[in-house]
């Protein structure tokens, strides 16, 4: 009886030692797993969006959602019949496709590796959009290169915050709030809570598809 109870306890102190490591290991990957998402999903953007500085981000979203659907639905779509065995459900795949829709443009992408796709595309994406999206702390973080983005416009003190939601993609203009003198909090801090607070949260759906 004794022996029986020692192995449910070292069974369960490894169980918790598993855990803890996993949670440890989820910890440090975050950064990068959240930075690569987002920068493909600018990527996307910029590609099929035609942002413009003038109007909220969310319009150009909105577009590169469109023409990606045109694009790859019918790929997402038997993708999931392959997974699944059947068809996806209207208004799942209304709101779920999607979020599939950057990762499979980007994977389609000609390039060598992850990282030189992302120096492809954002040597010819708009620089304000760049800075907007924050795509300099994706670019630190997962090591690609990126031209330094000179000649833009100071975000504003809402502009701040809707960057902030990082890695979620700011919805609203560059410039919005107007004017802010005070200081930038550092970029490192931002990600730090932001992985954070997915972490306790739970994240939205984003990234490759669960095929």
């Amino acid at each position: 009886m004794i022996r029986r109870e020692l192995k449910s306890q070292v069974n369960d102190l490894e169980k918790r030692i598993a855990a803890a490591v996993q949670a440890k290991r989820d910890k440090v990957n975050a950064p990068l797993r959240h930075a690569r998402t987002h920068a493909v999903e600018v990527a996307a953007v910029a590609l099929y969006g035609e942002p413009k500085i003038e109007e909220p981000l969310s319009i150009a979203q909105s577009r590169m959602v469109e023409k990606l659907d045109k694009e790859f639905t019918a790929v997402a779509e038997e993708l999931w019949i392959r997974e699944w065995g059947e068809k996806p459900h209207p208004t799942l795949r209304a709101n779920l496709f999607p979020v599939f829709y950057p990762p499979l443009m980007f994977d389609n992408f000609r390039g060598d590796n992850d990282n030189s796709k992302f120096e492809r595309i954002f040597s010819e994406a708009p620089a304000w959009l760049l800075k907007f999206t924050a795509i300099e702390w994706d670019a630190k973080l997962l090591g690609f290169k990126l031209r330094k983005l000179v000649g833009t416009p100071a975000l504003g003190r809402e502009a701040r915050l809707d960057r902030n939601k990082w890695p979620d993609l700011p919805e609203g203009t560059i410039d919005a709030g107007g004017p802010c003198s005070e200081p930038d909090e550092p970029w490192e801090k931002i990600v730090e809570r932001r992985c954070h607070e997915r972490r306790a949260t739970g994240p939205r759906l984003r990234g490759p598809p669960p095929f």
